[in-house]
């Protein structure tokens, strides 16, 4: 991997003056290295902006320091607010929605630390931007209205004001929000390529657990007591993902990669999950609240049949064949 980026160094995270308020967040350490995608995630009003905003300089910490290394080490907060639009860039999570400008003089925005005070674009400000809006794969709508565009490119036209602003450090946050799984994805998987290949520090929000265990390279998790930091795969390991939601019924899965509910069993059902068919069979049950037993102990049997292309339900007394999950689902119910 590349150099440090970012190191938050024991930091206290809180808004208003020290002595009249309490840190949300006591001793916060973590750090990113250029080339990386970082994925900050953790409960609602744990204190995900806060951080960012930290990280930003646009609120000072109040204890602790949040270093920049590029040719020089740097403490954000003795930056002057120029120099520091020239090295990080932040991206909200409201884009403009609804304005009459182009794409186009939408990210020419983002040059506005390099512009002066006229805002006028010379050959290199409007280079950057075509650049910018080719690595987000927008080019080919620079004409087109913000308001006619959608969601999801809207969401690029965000991260291509930030690239246009030409920083080596860009902090999204939520840009995945309300968008639906493809374009999570879509979104995630743009972020990812453009730390990788432009190597830059690119640190993001988000509540889609499932998208960030897939595509980012490390995870800051924060937690009511503290915050950790690693790859998505050893956190997993090391069961922090069950203290996220501790207060409510809510368990990671390690195996399914995401989060169950905590419920009181009615039952038991023996389905050995040996195919695809098998395994979705055991989801539906698994909705109905029943155990799962794959050691034919249970006084119930579920399974697909490959050669009947049949889902068959045994009981002790019965053994009833279905066409589909839902058929079977509805037949059990009724028993």
């Amino acid at each position: 991997m590349n150099s440090i980026a970012i190191e938050i160094n024991k930091v206290a995270l809180g808004y208003g003056k020290k002595n009249l308020q309490e840190p949300i967040k006591k001793e916060v350490s973590l750090s990113g290295k250029y080339g990386e995608l970082v994925a900050l995630i953790g409960a609602n009003g744990i204190g995900k902006s806060t951080l960012m905003k930290t990280v930003c300089g646009f609120i000072p910490p109040f204890s602790g320091e949040v270093l920049i290394h590029t040719n020089e080490i740097s403490n954000i907060r003795n930056l002057s607010l120029n120099r520091r639009a020239k090295l990080i860039s932040f991206v909200g999570t409201r884009i403009i929605t609804d304005s009459i400008i182009t794409v186009f003089d939408y990210v020419a925005l983002g040059r506005f630390p390099h512009t002066g005070r006229l805002g006028l674009l010379t050959e290199t400000d409007t280079k950057k931007v075509l650049e910018a809006l080719e690595s987000v794969e927008l080019l080919h709508l620079q004409h087109k209205k913000m308001v006619a565009i959608s969601d999801g490119e809207k969401q690029r036209a965000g991260i291509a004001c930030a690239l246009a602003q030409d920083t080596p450090v860009v902090i999204l946050d939520e840009p995945t929000a309300y968008l639906d799984i493809a374009h999570k994805f879509d979104v995630v998987r743009l972020l990812r390529q453009i730390a990788h290949e432009q190597n830059k520090l690119l640190i993001y929000s988000t509540h889609d657990l499932n998208v960030a265990l897939r595509l980012a390279d490390k995870l800051w998790l924060m937690l009511a007591d503290n915050c950790l930091q690693g790859a998505p795969e050893d956190l997993v390991l090391s069961g922090n993902f069950d203290k996220i939601f501790a207060n409510y019924n809510i368990n990671f899965s390690a195996e399914k990669s995401d989060f169950v509910f905590t419920r009181i069993a009615e039952g038991a059902i023996n389905i050995v999950q040996n195919s695809i068919e098998n395994i979705w069979l055991a989801n539906a049950f698994e909705r109905l609240n029943y155990e799962i037993n794959t050691l034919n102990s249970a006084p119930m049997q579920a399974f697909f049949d490959q050669s009947q292309q049949l889902y068959i339900l045994k009981t002790q007394s019965i053994t009833i064949m279905h066409k589909s999950i839902y058929e079977l689902i509805s037949n059990f119910n009724s028993l």
